[in-house]
Protein backbone atom coordinates (compact mmCIF):
# COMPACT_ATOMS: atom_id res chain seq x y z
CA UNK A 1 0.00 0.00 0.00
CA UNK A 2 2.84 2.39 0.76
CA UNK A 3 2.97 5.43 3.01
CA UNK A 4 0.76 7.44 0.64
CA UNK A 5 -1.96 4.80 0.73
CA UNK A 6 -2.13 4.92 4.52
CA UNK A 7 -2.34 8.73 4.41
CA UNK A 8 -5.32 8.42 2.05
CA UNK A 9 -7.00 6.11 4.56
CA UNK A 10 -6.46 8.67 7.34
CA UNK A 11 -7.91 11.42 5.13
CA UNK A 12 -10.95 9.29 4.32
CA UNK A 13 -11.57 8.63 8.01
CA UNK A 14 -11.34 12.36 8.77
CA UNK A 15 -13.75 13.29 5.98
CA UNK A 16 -16.32 10.59 6.78
CA UNK A 17 -16.09 11.26 10.51
CA UNK A 18 -16.45 15.03 10.13
CA UNK A 19 -19.51 14.70 7.89
CA UNK A 20 -21.03 12.11 10.21
CA UNK A 21 -20.55 14.40 13.21
CA UNK A 22 -22.16 17.33 11.45
CA UNK A 23 -25.21 15.22 10.55
CA UNK A 24 -25.55 13.44 13.91
CA UNK A 25 -28.87 13.66 15.73
CA UNK A 26 -28.18 11.37 18.67
CA UNK A 27 -25.52 10.72 21.27
CA UNK A 28 -24.86 7.26 19.84
CA UNK A 29 -24.32 8.65 16.34
CA UNK A 30 -21.97 11.33 17.67
CA UNK A 31 -19.93 8.77 19.62
CA UNK A 32 -19.63 6.59 16.53
CA UNK A 33 -18.60 9.58 14.40
CA UNK A 34 -16.05 10.71 16.97
CA UNK A 35 -14.64 7.19 17.00
CA UNK A 36 -14.11 7.35 13.23
CA UNK A 37 -12.35 10.71 13.57
CA UNK A 38 -10.26 9.27 16.40
CA UNK A 39 -9.13 6.45 14.14
CA UNK A 40 -8.14 9.04 11.55
CA UNK A 41 -6.17 10.97 14.16
CA UNK A 42 -4.35 7.82 15.24
CA UNK A 43 -3.46 6.73 11.72
CA UNK A 44 -2.47 10.23 10.62
CA UNK A 45 -0.31 10.94 13.66
CA UNK A 46 1.63 7.75 13.00
CA UNK A 47 2.08 7.84 9.23
CA UNK A 48 2.57 11.54 8.41
CA UNK A 49 5.78 12.08 10.48
CA UNK A 50 7.07 8.77 9.13
CA UNK A 51 6.37 9.79 5.52
CA UNK A 52 8.06 13.16 5.98
CA UNK A 53 11.06 11.62 7.74
CA UNK A 54 11.66 8.98 5.07
CA UNK A 55 11.39 11.57 2.29
CA UNK A 56 13.64 14.21 3.89
CA UNK A 57 17.40 14.75 3.56
CA UNK A 58 19.15 14.28 6.94
CA UNK A 59 20.13 17.95 7.26
CA UNK A 60 16.49 19.08 7.11
CA UNK A 61 14.61 16.09 8.51
CA UNK A 62 13.93 17.56 11.95
CA UNK A 63 12.62 20.84 10.57
CA UNK A 64 10.41 19.15 8.00
CA UNK A 65 8.80 16.85 10.58
CA UNK A 66 8.17 19.88 12.79
CA UNK A 67 6.24 21.50 9.93
CA UNK A 68 3.62 18.83 10.59
CA UNK A 69 3.42 19.88 14.25
CA UNK A 70 3.41 23.56 13.26
CA UNK A 71 0.33 23.05 11.10
CA UNK A 72 -1.36 21.18 13.96
CA UNK A 73 -0.86 24.20 16.22
CA UNK A 74 -2.11 26.46 13.43
CA UNK A 75 -5.19 24.26 13.15
CA UNK A 76 -5.81 24.57 16.89
CA UNK A 77 -5.69 28.34 16.60
CA UNK A 78 -8.08 28.29 13.64
CA UNK A 79 -10.43 25.99 15.57
CA UNK A 80 -10.62 28.47 18.47
CA UNK A 81 -11.25 31.31 16.02
CA UNK A 82 -14.03 29.38 14.26
CA UNK A 83 -15.53 28.58 17.64
CA UNK A 84 -15.90 32.31 18.25
CA UNK A 85 -16.96 33.26 14.72
CA UNK A 86 -19.58 30.53 14.27
CA UNK A 87 -21.10 30.78 17.74
CA UNK A 88 -24.51 32.40 18.27
CA UNK A 89 -25.71 34.92 17.28
CA UNK A 90 -23.79 34.35 14.01
CA UNK A 91 -25.51 30.98 13.61
CA UNK A 92 -28.24 29.24 15.55
CA UNK A 93 -27.21 26.97 18.41
CA UNK A 94 -27.99 23.85 16.36
CA UNK A 95 -26.25 25.02 13.18
CA UNK A 96 -23.20 26.39 15.02
CA UNK A 97 -21.74 23.13 16.30
CA UNK A 98 -22.63 21.28 13.09
CA UNK A 99 -20.61 23.70 10.98
CA UNK A 100 -17.70 23.63 13.45
CA UNK A 101 -17.45 19.84 13.32
CA UNK A 102 -18.22 19.47 9.62
CA UNK A 103 -15.52 21.91 8.56
CA UNK A 104 -12.95 19.54 10.05
CA UNK A 105 -13.17 17.45 6.89
CA UNK A 106 -11.93 20.24 4.61
CA UNK A 107 -8.20 20.09 5.53
CA UNK A 108 -8.24 16.31 5.06
CA UNK A 109 -9.79 16.70 1.62
CA UNK A 110 -7.17 19.28 0.67
CA UNK A 111 -4.37 17.01 1.87
CA UNK A 112 -5.76 14.07 -0.13
CA UNK A 113 -5.72 16.20 -3.30
CA UNK A 114 -2.15 17.39 -2.67
CA UNK A 115 -0.93 13.84 -1.98
CA UNK A 116 -1.86 12.86 -5.54
CA UNK A 117 1.12 14.92 -6.71
CA UNK A 118 3.51 13.72 -3.98
CA UNK A 119 5.96 10.80 -4.43
CA UNK A 120 6.22 7.61 -2.42
CA UNK A 121 9.21 7.48 -0.05
CA UNK A 122 12.56 6.17 -1.38
CA UNK A 123 12.84 3.62 1.42
CA UNK A 124 9.48 2.07 0.60
CA UNK A 125 10.29 2.08 -3.13
CA UNK A 126 13.63 0.36 -2.55
CA UNK A 127 11.99 -2.15 -0.24
CA UNK A 128 9.77 -3.07 -3.19
CA UNK A 129 12.63 -3.17 -5.77
CA UNK A 130 11.71 0.08 -7.53
CA UNK A 131 15.23 1.51 -7.66
CA UNK A 132 14.82 3.87 -10.61
CA UNK A 133 11.77 5.52 -9.06
CA UNK A 134 13.62 5.85 -5.76
CA UNK A 135 16.56 7.55 -7.51
CA UNK A 136 14.23 10.10 -9.13
CA UNK A 137 12.57 10.87 -5.79
CA UNK A 138 15.93 11.32 -4.06
CA UNK A 139 17.12 13.63 -6.83
CA UNK A 140 14.07 15.85 -6.36
CA UNK A 141 13.91 15.73 -2.56
CA UNK A 142 17.62 16.15 -1.84
CA UNK A 143 18.27 18.88 -4.38
CA UNK A 144 21.36 19.12 -6.59
CA UNK A 145 23.02 15.73 -6.16
CA UNK A 146 25.26 14.09 -8.72
CA UNK A 147 24.42 10.62 -10.00
CA UNK A 148 27.22 9.23 -7.85
CA UNK A 149 25.87 10.94 -4.73
CA UNK A 150 22.38 9.60 -5.44
CA UNK A 151 23.86 6.10 -5.76
CA UNK A 152 25.62 6.56 -2.41
CA UNK A 153 22.35 7.58 -0.74
CA UNK A 154 20.58 4.59 -2.29
CA UNK A 155 23.35 2.23 -1.19
CA UNK A 156 23.02 3.50 2.37
CA UNK A 157 19.26 3.07 2.33
CA UNK A 158 19.48 -0.37 0.75
CA UNK A 159 21.73 -1.51 3.57
CA UNK A 160 18.90 -0.73 5.94
CA UNK A 161 16.10 -2.30 3.91
CA UNK A 162 17.89 -5.40 2.63
CA UNK A 163 16.57 -7.56 5.47
CA UNK A 164 13.84 -10.06 4.70
CA UNK A 165 10.54 -8.18 4.29
CA UNK A 166 8.44 -11.28 4.86
CA UNK A 167 8.64 -11.13 8.67
CA UNK A 168 5.43 -12.03 10.46
CA UNK A 169 4.08 -9.76 13.19
CA UNK A 170 5.39 -12.19 15.81
CA UNK A 171 8.86 -12.06 14.26
CA UNK A 172 8.75 -8.25 14.22
CA UNK A 173 7.83 -8.18 17.92
CA UNK A 174 10.73 -10.53 18.64
CA UNK A 175 13.13 -8.31 16.69
CA UNK A 176 11.85 -5.19 18.41
CA UNK A 177 12.41 -6.54 21.92
CA UNK A 178 15.36 -8.91 21.46
CA UNK A 179 17.73 -6.55 19.60
CA UNK A 180 19.43 -4.03 21.89
CA UNK A 181 19.30 -1.11 19.47
CA UNK A 182 15.62 -1.71 18.73
CA UNK A 183 14.79 -1.85 22.44
CA UNK A 184 16.64 1.40 22.97
CA UNK A 185 14.77 3.05 20.09
CA UNK A 186 11.44 1.83 21.48
CA UNK A 187 12.25 2.91 25.04
CA UNK A 188 13.33 6.40 24.01
CA UNK A 189 10.39 6.89 21.65
CA UNK A 190 7.81 5.71 24.19
CA UNK A 191 9.50 7.72 26.95
CA UNK A 192 9.26 10.95 24.97
CA UNK A 193 5.71 10.30 23.76
CA UNK A 194 4.63 9.41 27.30
CA UNK A 195 6.30 12.48 28.74
CA UNK A 196 4.62 14.67 26.12
CA UNK A 197 1.23 13.64 27.55
CA UNK A 198 2.07 13.10 31.23
CA UNK A 199 3.20 16.72 31.58
CA UNK A 200 -0.49 17.71 31.25
CA UNK A 201 -0.21 19.98 28.23
CA UNK A 202 -3.08 18.59 26.20
CA UNK A 203 -5.35 18.71 29.24
CA UNK A 204 -4.58 22.41 29.37
CA UNK A 205 -5.48 22.73 25.69
CA UNK A 206 -8.68 20.72 26.05
CA UNK A 207 -9.89 22.54 29.15
CA UNK A 208 -8.26 25.96 28.84
CA UNK A 209 -11.61 27.71 28.34
CA UNK A 210 -12.97 25.96 31.45
CA UNK A 211 -9.88 26.90 33.47
CA UNK A 212 -10.07 30.54 32.43
CA UNK A 213 -13.77 30.65 33.30
CA UNK A 214 -12.94 29.21 36.72
CA UNK A 215 -10.43 31.97 37.46
CA UNK A 216 -12.63 34.83 36.28
CA UNK A 217 -12.06 35.69 32.62
CA UNK A 218 -15.14 37.08 30.89
CA UNK A 219 -14.20 35.69 27.46
CA UNK A 220 -12.38 32.42 28.22
CA UNK A 221 -12.34 31.17 24.62
CA UNK A 222 -10.61 34.32 23.38
CA UNK A 223 -8.16 34.03 26.28
CA UNK A 224 -7.48 30.41 25.34
CA UNK A 225 -6.48 31.65 21.89
CA UNK A 226 -3.51 33.34 23.56
CA UNK A 227 -2.33 29.92 24.73
CA UNK A 228 -2.87 28.40 21.27
CA UNK A 229 -1.10 31.32 19.60
CA UNK A 230 1.88 30.97 21.93
CA UNK A 231 2.02 27.28 21.05
CA UNK A 232 2.13 28.04 17.32
CA UNK A 233 4.78 30.78 17.59
CA UNK A 234 7.05 28.65 19.80
CA UNK A 235 6.67 25.69 17.42
CA UNK A 236 7.78 27.96 14.58
CA UNK A 237 10.87 28.85 16.64
CA UNK A 238 11.54 25.14 17.20
CA UNK A 239 11.39 24.69 13.42
CA UNK A 240 14.38 27.02 13.09
CA UNK A 241 16.37 25.50 15.96
CA UNK A 242 16.01 21.72 15.82
CA UNK A 243 18.57 21.03 13.09
CA UNK A 244 20.95 23.70 14.43
CA UNK A 245 20.96 23.08 18.19
CA UNK A 246 20.00 19.41 18.01
CA UNK A 247 17.21 17.40 19.59
CA UNK A 248 18.92 16.53 22.89
CA UNK A 249 20.02 20.07 23.72
CA UNK A 250 16.58 21.51 22.98
CA UNK A 251 14.87 18.89 25.16
CA UNK A 252 17.23 19.58 28.06
CA UNK A 253 16.27 23.26 27.83
CA UNK A 254 12.59 22.74 27.09
CA UNK A 255 11.56 20.28 29.81
CA UNK A 256 13.10 22.22 32.77
CA UNK A 257 11.45 25.36 31.35
CA UNK A 258 8.13 23.53 31.50
CA UNK A 259 8.73 22.57 35.13
CA UNK A 260 9.43 26.19 36.04
CA UNK A 261 6.32 27.37 34.16
CA UNK A 262 4.16 24.75 35.88
CA UNK A 263 5.41 25.70 39.35
CA UNK A 264 4.72 29.37 38.62
CA UNK A 265 1.22 28.44 37.40
CA UNK A 266 0.69 26.53 40.65
CA UNK A 267 1.73 29.65 42.56
CA UNK A 268 -0.81 31.72 40.61
CA UNK A 269 -3.58 29.17 41.16
CA UNK A 270 -2.91 29.23 44.90
CA UNK A 271 -3.77 32.97 44.91
CA UNK A 272 -6.96 32.60 42.87
CA UNK A 273 -10.45 31.98 44.28
CA UNK A 274 -11.65 29.29 41.90
CA UNK A 275 -15.05 27.87 41.09
CA UNK A 276 -15.33 24.12 40.63
CA UNK A 277 -15.29 22.72 37.09
CA UNK A 278 -18.97 21.78 37.52
CA UNK A 279 -20.17 25.23 38.59
CA UNK A 280 -17.86 27.28 36.41
CA UNK A 281 -20.50 28.11 33.80
CA UNK A 282 -20.09 31.85 34.30
CA UNK A 283 -16.97 33.87 35.08
CA UNK A 284 -15.93 34.13 38.72
CA UNK A 285 -16.70 37.79 39.26
CA UNK A 286 -15.05 37.77 42.66
CA UNK A 287 -11.66 37.53 40.96
CA UNK A 288 -12.15 40.33 38.44
CA UNK A 289 -10.04 42.77 40.50
CA UNK A 290 -7.49 40.10 41.41
CA UNK A 291 -4.12 40.76 39.69
CA UNK A 292 -3.31 37.04 39.47
CA UNK A 293 -5.41 36.02 36.41
CA UNK A 294 -3.24 37.98 33.92
CA UNK A 295 -0.14 36.75 35.77
CA UNK A 296 -1.44 33.20 35.33
CA UNK A 297 -1.67 33.83 31.58
CA UNK A 298 1.98 34.89 31.48
CA UNK A 299 3.09 31.81 33.43
CA UNK A 300 1.01 29.55 31.18
CA UNK A 301 2.61 31.19 28.16
CA UNK A 302 6.05 30.29 29.58
CA UNK A 303 4.95 26.70 30.08
CA UNK A 304 3.36 26.44 26.63
CA UNK A 305 6.35 28.03 24.88
CA UNK A 306 8.75 25.66 26.65
CA UNK A 307 6.58 22.70 25.67
CA UNK A 308 6.32 23.71 22.02
CA UNK A 309 10.07 24.32 21.71
CA UNK A 310 10.92 20.74 22.61
CA UNK A 311 8.70 17.97 23.91
CA UNK A 312 5.75 19.11 21.81
CA UNK A 313 7.48 18.33 18.52
CA UNK A 314 10.63 16.27 19.04
CA UNK A 315 8.95 12.95 20.01
CA UNK A 316 7.41 12.81 16.53
CA UNK A 317 10.83 13.44 14.98
CA UNK A 318 12.45 10.79 17.16
CA UNK A 319 9.98 7.99 16.54
CA UNK A 320 10.05 8.61 12.80
CA UNK A 321 13.85 8.36 12.53
CA UNK A 322 14.98 5.93 15.27
CA UNK A 323 13.63 2.57 14.08
CA UNK A 324 15.25 0.34 11.43
CA UNK A 325 13.07 -0.32 8.39
CA UNK A 326 12.34 -3.88 9.48
CA UNK A 327 10.50 -2.79 12.66
CA UNK A 328 9.72 0.83 11.79
CA UNK A 329 5.98 0.39 11.36
CA UNK A 330 5.59 -1.60 14.58
CA UNK A 331 7.90 0.65 16.60
CA UNK A 332 6.31 3.91 15.52
CA UNK A 333 2.88 2.36 16.07
CA UNK A 334 3.72 1.44 19.66
CA UNK A 335 5.17 4.88 20.37
CA UNK A 336 2.08 6.55 18.90
CA UNK A 337 -0.16 4.25 20.95
CA UNK A 338 1.74 5.30 24.09
CA UNK A 339 0.98 8.92 23.25
CA UNK A 340 -2.75 8.43 22.72
CA UNK A 341 -3.29 6.07 25.65
CA UNK A 342 -1.73 8.58 28.04
CA UNK A 343 -3.57 11.40 26.26
CA UNK A 344 -6.84 9.67 27.13
CA UNK A 345 -5.85 8.92 30.73
CA UNK A 346 -4.55 12.42 31.48
CA UNK A 347 -7.43 14.14 29.68
CA UNK A 348 -10.12 12.04 31.37
CA UNK A 349 -8.59 12.53 34.82
CA UNK A 350 -7.89 16.28 34.59
CA UNK A 351 -11.14 17.79 35.90
CA UNK A 352 -11.68 15.11 38.60
CA UNK A 353 -8.07 15.65 39.72
CA UNK A 354 -8.64 19.41 40.02
CA UNK A 355 -11.54 18.72 42.39
CA UNK A 356 -9.98 15.86 44.37
CA UNK A 357 -6.26 16.68 44.61
CA UNK A 358 -4.90 18.55 47.60
CA UNK A 359 -4.53 22.18 46.55
CA UNK A 360 -6.81 21.71 43.52
CA UNK A 361 -5.32 23.03 40.29
CA UNK A 362 -2.21 24.23 42.14
CA UNK A 363 -1.51 20.74 43.46
CA UNK A 364 -2.10 19.17 40.05
CA UNK A 365 0.31 21.56 38.35
CA UNK A 366 2.96 20.78 40.98
CA UNK A 367 2.50 17.10 40.12
CA UNK A 368 2.97 17.85 36.42
CA UNK A 369 6.13 19.80 37.29
CA UNK A 370 7.52 16.76 39.13
CA UNK A 371 6.82 14.67 36.03
CA UNK A 372 8.91 17.15 34.03
CA UNK A 373 11.78 17.00 36.51
CA UNK A 374 11.78 13.20 36.28
CA UNK A 375 11.61 13.45 32.50
CA UNK A 376 14.62 15.76 32.38
CA UNK A 377 16.75 13.21 34.24
CA UNK A 378 15.52 10.38 32.00
CA UNK A 379 16.28 12.28 28.78
CA UNK A 380 19.75 13.22 30.02
CA UNK A 381 20.48 9.58 30.84
CA UNK A 382 19.26 7.75 27.74
CA UNK A 383 18.89 10.07 24.75
CA UNK A 384 21.87 10.57 22.37
CA UNK A 385 22.05 13.44 19.89
CA UNK A 386 21.27 12.38 16.32
CA UNK A 387 20.98 15.64 14.37
CA UNK A 388 22.25 15.48 10.80
CA UNK A 389 22.57 11.68 10.75
CA UNK A 390 20.96 9.50 8.11
CA UNK A 391 18.36 7.11 9.50
CA UNK A 392 20.69 4.19 8.81
CA UNK A 393 23.48 5.97 10.76
CA UNK A 394 21.09 6.45 13.69
CA UNK A 395 20.57 2.69 13.64
CA UNK A 396 24.35 2.27 14.06
CA UNK A 397 24.35 4.66 17.04
CA UNK A 398 21.54 2.77 18.74
CA UNK A 399 23.12 -0.60 18.00
CA UNK A 400 25.37 -0.06 21.02
CA UNK A 401 22.33 -0.79 23.14
CA UNK A 402 22.63 1.00 26.45
CA UNK A 403 26.38 1.43 26.18
CA UNK A 404 26.27 5.18 25.51
CA UNK A 405 23.95 6.24 28.33
CA UNK A 406 24.21 9.96 28.96
CA UNK A 407 26.50 10.54 25.97
CA UNK A 408 25.94 12.90 23.06
CA UNK A 409 26.57 12.07 19.45
CA UNK A 410 27.04 15.14 17.26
Amino acid sequence: MGRKGVIYIADALFIVGAAWQALSNSVAAMIAARTVVGLGVGVGSLIVPLYISELSPPSHRGRLVIINVLFITFGQLIAYALGIILSPPTLSQDASWRYMLGLGGLPAGLQAIIMVFMPETPRWLLQHSRRNEAAKVIMKAYGSLTTREVDQVITGIEAGVSADTSDTLTEKFKLLFSVGGNRRALTISCLLQGLQQACGFNSLMYFSATIFTMVGFENPTATAMVVAGTNMVATAIAFNLIDRLGRRRILLLSIPGMAIGLLLCALAFSHLPMLTPVTATTPNTASITNPWPPILILFMALYVASYALGIGAIPWVVQSEFFPMRVRGLGTGMATATNWILNFIVGASFLPAVELMYGGAAGLFVFYALVCVTGTVAVWRVYPETKGLRMEEIEEVLREGWGNIGKRVD
